[in-house]
């Protein structure tokens, strides 16, 4: 009898302590997450003061979504794993198909979803201003330039840049460096592209973001895309992209 009220004990003692322990490496994590971010953050700066362009990121286009041009600055690739994910980086290299340069394979995908083993964690956000009449003009590894129909963000361009698109009333609005992206949690996985979903890094509550004064904030679900939209200028409104 006393066994069993012992072990009753200890069952009501682990069914109170589990949700908390729970909760602590839910907070540990997302602690890891805005130290990867903050780095990512600063190595991109740093990229930037390099760049003879000014870019804020090594990215050629939309489709390229590599983080290889960072990872000679972090020389880890620690940061660009999200904790609360399984994705990983492994060693393998070999040529980003738009810009030939040798960077690991891994640093050249968003991961597919938490559960994947390959894979970024988080995305670059290097442009705005898709369906404006802007354009901007960026070199393609050693076959020239490339003319893309949105703009690629240099540090002079957040801070000077007035919104073209009316969405949600902020056209001529000037977001400056601390509403601008730098780098956010990897929102394109699981069934809602582009949009917190349950397969995102920390599921639909929200995404970490590193602006483009170093800060990081969360974005919460309820104002995500009032936030995604004042960095992206894309007169984007609802849950589905405007392209």
């Amino acid at each position: 009898m006393e066994l069993m009220v012992v072990v009753g004990v200890v069952g009501v003692l682990a069914a109170m302590l589990l949700p908390a322990m729970a909760s602590t490496r839910g907070k540990a994590r997302k602690i890891q997450c805005i130290g990867n971010l903050r780095q990512m953050g600063q190595a991109s700066l740093v990229y930037a003061v390099d760049d003879a362009r000014r870019s804020l990121s090594g990215r050629t286009e939309a489709a390229d979504v590599s983080m290889g041009y960072l990872h000679p600055l972090i020389r880890t690739t620690r940061p660009f794993v999200c904790p609360a994910t399984r994705n990983s980086i492994s060693t393998r290299s070999g040529p980003n198909p738009f810009t030939g340069m040798m960077e690991l394979v891994d640093l050249q995908g968003l991961a597919s979803g938490r559960e994947a083993t390959h894979g970024l964690s988080y995305l670059s956000h290097a442009f705005i201003g898709h369906w404006t009449p802007y354009w901007t003009e960026v070199p393609q590894g050693g076959a020239g330039t490339r003319i893309l129909p949105y703009l690629r963000k240099t540090t002079d361009l957040v801070v000077s840049y007035q919104k073209y698109h009316d969405a949600f009333g902020l056209a001529g609005v000037e977001p400056g460096p601390s509403r601008f992206w730098l780098v956010a949690d990897n929102y394109w996985m699981g069934d809602v592209t582009a949009y917190p979903d349950e397969a995102d890094n920390h599921g639909a509550a929200g995404v970490h973001v590193v602006y483009c004064d170093g800060h990081v904030e969360w974005v919460p679900h309820k104002s995500f895309l009032f936030q995604y939209e004042m960095d992206a200028d894309e007169g984007r409104v609802g849950v589905p992209l405007t392209y």
